[in-house]
């Protein structure tokens, strides 16, 4: 019972696509946060869309296409 509602960490990575212009845009999304208790899950995490399949893949550096999002929840 403790180890169900102690306060666990998490981190995730992965990857996303959408399209630019009528382009495929590519990008990397990582998340890190904590559960509290049995269920309350507080996150926060970064989506960065700038490698796109023009000729090849290219990658625009950028901080235009950073995002950074924060996330509350529950856990069942």
């Amino acid at each position: 019972y403790d180890k169900e509602v102690s306060s666990k960490f998490y981190a995730k990575i992965g990857g996303a696509f959408g399209f630019k212009e009528k382009k495929v845009q590519l990008g990397l999304v990582g998340d890190m946060g904590v559960r509290i208790g049995q269920g309350l899950v507080i996150g926060t995490g970064v989506q960065y869309m700038g490698f796109s399949l023009n000729d090849g893949i290219k990658c625009d550096w950028s901080l235009d296409n950073l995002t950074v999002n924060m996330t509350v929840g529950w856990e069942w």
